[in-house]
């Protein structure tokens, strides 16, 4: 009985022991896989996740990030260290003031990424997904006011965006795929409208609007970035009979001809002397 008992509890034990060793190997596996890691420059601090190897086939469109020889490293298309995966974090060297903040996902960017100024005001948000900017963008002016507000779609601008300066609503941009597509709006400091510019695939394209006191003032007509000339307007029918019709230039010149031969008669007929009948012929 005492046997069975203590063949039990080594079987127990190996086990235990089995499973602690496949444990710690899984734990240092995995210490070697990623490792959290801090470096500096001259200017700024650097705290970030780093992975020792990865078997990824890289993008020959996207831009990498990775860590060698104490220093993280950009290239497109390719990289040749520790690819950055994970919590990533950097500051001023001396003040540890945040000056960017983000994820990494196998050595690309992913998700939202905050940046300061030296000030501790936010100078952009940017979303991203898989190395390109995908989702919301905002750009910043002093005091966190927003400046430049937007949405990308694999890097490309997209949807509405709108300038502000100083506060006051600038103007409003449709995009498609990067490119001016739709209407151009451009407001004053009261926010009334000063023009209203039509755009198709980045060209001005239809009918524009320029505005002066609320109201219309002029209008211009694009195709293809080049502008149309107005054409002629039509007169109507009943304008067209009530109106008089010039005098034809034959008219003109048999009417002035006739006029020149009368007064030319005229002015002979008064030159010429009267013959008086009782003067003599001198011998």
């Amino acid at each position: 009985m005492k046997s069975k008992i203590t063949i039990t509890l080594l079987l127990l034990l190996c086990c235990h022991c089995y499973a602690k060793d496949n444990y710690m190997n899984d734990m240092f596996d995995e210490y070697k896989k990623s490792h959290h890691l801090q470096c500096t420059d001259s200017l700024y601090a650097y705290s970030f996740v780093a992975e020792s190897k990865s078997e990824m086939k890289p993008s020959l469109s996207k831009t990498y990030f990775w860590f060698l020889n104490n220093a993280i490293h950009s290239s497109a298309g390719n990289y040749n260290g520790k690819l950055l995966n994970g919590a990533y974090v950097k500051m001023t060297k001396k003040e540890r003031a945040l000056v960017e903040k983000g994820n990494f996902t196998n050595g690309l960017k992913d998700g939202a990424w905050y940046n300061w100024n030296l000030d501790g005001t936010l100078s952009s948000y940017t979303e991203y997904k898989g190395g390109v900017k995908n989702g919301k963008f905002i750009q910043y002016a002093e005091n966190n006011i927003p400046e430049i507000t937007g949405s990308y779609k694999n890097d490309l601008k997209s949807k509405k965006w709108t300038i502000y300066k100083d506060g006051h609503l600038y103007s409003e941009t449709t995009f498609k795929e990067g490119e001016k597509n739709g209407y151009t709006t451009e407001y004053d400091t009261l926010g009334n409208k000063t023009s209203q510019l039509n755009y198709k695939k980045g060209k001005l394209n239809g009918t524009c609007y320029y505005y002066q006191d609320k109201n219309v003032s002029k209008k211009e007509r694009y195709k293809d970035g080049i502008l149309v000339a107005p054409k002629e307007k039509k007169q109507s029918f009943i304008k067209k009979l009530f109106t008089k019709k010039p005098k034809d230039n034959k008219d003109e010149k048999v009417n002035s001809k006739k006029k020149n031969e009368k007064e030319n008669k005229g002015t002979s007929s008064k030159r010429r002397p009267k013959k008086k009948g009782n003067e003599k012929k001198v011998e």
